[in-house]
């Protein structure tokens, strides 16, 4: 769970990475105003303007690539809390735990356990 998470943290930081790489505009042919009222005709120039289907498109692959950093993050801090709590050794349920004596008890543990 935790390689989990981290390979998904990785995808996702590429993810978000691309998605501020793809182009969001397209060059369009727009009219010049500020020449045209001079002579009189209709003076076009080129201009790059903004595509919303290109934005749209932008901002879900980044929204995809946030989503997958953050499940990878949840898988990788869940492995981690896993990986802490799960003994390293499995207890054997035909072995008895050992008992120990009063005595080697720690201090507190053994005042508890003196009879009164």
């Amino acid at each position: 769970m935790k390689n989990l998470g981290a390979w998904l943290i990785a995808i996702g930081s590429g993810v978000v990475l691309v998605a501020f790489l793809i182009g969001n505009t397209v060059s369009a042919e727009v009219p010049d105003l500020s020449l045209s009222s001079l002579t009189g005709s209709m003076l076009t120039r080129y201009q790059e303007v903004a595509n919303l289907p290109k934005l749209q498109l932008q901002t879900m692959i980044f929204q995809s690539g946030i989503a997958l950093f953050l499940a990878g993050a949840i898988f990788a801090g869940c492995g981690a809390i896993l990986e802490a709590l799960t003994p390293s050794q499995p207890l054997d349920a035909t072995t008895p735990l050992p008992s120990m004596a009063p005595s080697e008890l720690p201090a507190s543990a053994a005042e508890e356990a003196a009879p009164p």
